[in-house]
């Protein structure tokens, strides 16, 4: 490995990447350069797809305002321009290669090698087909991405410290340039197009020395979900991953630990229906009219609302886990949504739950309601905040296939909703018990009037 441990200073150019990178790329490209050659031509024909692609690049619509999300701190893959203008570029890759390389001892040659090899399954993993991508310039992108993830992912600084002066001072500048940039990175790495096969990034982990355990005393997909714990939602706990479990990539395992365990799969005898725009349910003030009543929900996934009637069919009860929004919430949510528009994808929670809570928050007062029962937190949203919020991502869903799970909840409330006693119940509880204290007044009212009228008859007895 001695011929890949560069150490002269990184000079930035003002395009692209920086000479010393170019010049460290040729250096550790030399290997296996005629299988290289013989590849070359395989770049440019498209391949066969197995599976379809799982990567798709956005597509802006027709009549669409909202320019196109890019992302702001790093782009991954191919689909975004790496451009210098960006704070994690490719040279800042390469200096996170670099101190890989030289104080972790990772064998680069290794992973091109097995890029070489992997080269149809990570194209064919994009829907554009990356026509345009040479095998070297893919490669390295996989390698310079791939650094950057495990680097972001698990900086090292409980389990490794540099050895050298210098790699110590260089470790805690991009250290600290990380930490700094936190939240935005995570934010561009749950961009859907902004993304590499979760096999490169695995792959890398195979090039560690085998007395390396930086990344072996925990699986990278635990410390990627430990990486994402502090966005909203949250992850479920009741997703179990077991060794069989294959994601696609990052943002495929960031929705797989949010959704509920089952439910809401798209199964092909709903294609073609089961469109969202037809079906709705009232409003959380007009569902009041029939005894309904808001609770929150403890557990399972942070999107899994589910309805229960009282063992008199009379009342019953929407639980909803507590809703909590926050500055990014819009940006994870489209990009779920988006993720989930995927044909290759067949869970659509995100868009079940967005399409039902349109329906459920159509005025303030709606949003008030649900605030008193816990089902939404105080935030910096506002009332008229959270409506516009699902009415914004509600245009997101328009003729779009939606799973029978979300049809099934909206049937068994129609149901209730419509029933004349619930109705009949639910008014009287409107008119002459519209909240608990009043409840319990009419109550106390009622158990002193009973003891009153006791006490009178005791006292006519007694005479």
């Amino acid at each position: 490995m001695s011929d890949s441990r560069l150490t002269t200073p990184l000079e930035v150019a003002e395009e692209g990447r920086s000479t010393v990178v170019r010049e460290w790329i040729e250096k550790i490209s030399e290997v296996d350069d005629t299988r290289g050659r013989e590849r070359e031509g395989l770049s440019a024909q498209p391949f066969g797809v197995a599976y379809g692609p799982t990567i798709f690049k956005r597509e802006r619509k027709a009549n669409g305002l909202r320019e196109l999300p890019k992302p702001r701190a790093v782009a991954i893959g191919p689909y975004h321009p790496r451009e210098n203008s960006l704070t994690f570029n490719d040279d800042y890759k390469w200096k996170i290669t670099r101190l890989m390389v030289n104080e972790l001892g990772v064998d680069v040659k290794k992973y091109l090698a097995k890029m070489e090899e992997e080269e149809e399954d990570a194209r064919s993993n994009y829907s554009e087909g990356l026509l345009e991508w040479s095998s070297k310039d893919l490669h390295m992108m996989l390698l310079f991405d791939s650094s950057f993830i495990l680097f972001v992912i698990n900086p090292f600084y409980k389990r490794w410290w540099p050895k050298s002066q210098g790699a110590i001072w260089e470790y805690m500048t991009l250290s600290s340039d990380v930490t700094k940039y936190m939240k935005q990175i995570k934010l561009d790495l749950l961009m859907p197009d902004n993304q590499i096969p979760f096999f490169a990034i695995k792959k890398l982990l195979e090039c560690f020395p085998e007395d390396e355990i930086i990344f072996k005393e925990d699986p990278i997909e635990h410390l990627a979900l430990c990486f994402f714990g502090d966005l909203w939602p949250m992850r479920n706990e009741e997703q179990k991953m077991d060794d069989e479990a294959d994601f696609d990539h990052l943002l495929h395992l960031f929705h797989w630990s949010r959704v509920p365990v089952e439910g809401y799969e798209i199964y092909s005898e709903e294609l073609g229906s089961n469109d969202a725009s037809e079906q709705y349910i009232p409003s959380a003030t007009e569902l009041r009219k029939s005894a309904i009543k808001f609770e929150k929900k403890h557990s399972g996934s942070n999107l899994d609302i589910t309805f229960t009637r009282g063992l008199t069919k009379i009342s019953a009860v929407i639980n909803i886990p507590t809703l909590h929004l926050y500055d990014y919430s819009e940006e994870i949510f489209r990009n779920l949504i988006a993720f989930e528009k995927n044909p290759m994808n067949d869970v659509r929670c995100f868009m079940a739950y967005s399409a039902c809570m349109s329906c459920l928050l159509q005025r303030k007062k709606d949003v008030k309601l649900l605030r008193e029962s816990g089902t939404i937190a105080s935030t910096s949203y506002n009332n008229a905040d959270v409506v516009q919020f699902f009415k914004d991502l509600n245009r997101e869903l328009q003729e779009q296939v939606m799973p029978g799970t979300l049809f099934h909840l909206y049937g068994r409330v129609m149901i209730h909703h419509n029933s004349r006693v619930s109705r009949a119940y639910g008014g009287f509880k409107l008119q002459y018990c519209p909240n608990t204290w009043v409840g319990l007044s009419l109550v106390a009212a009622f158990v002193l009037f009973i003891l009153t009228l006791l006490q009178t008859i005791y006292a006519i007895i007694q005479k």
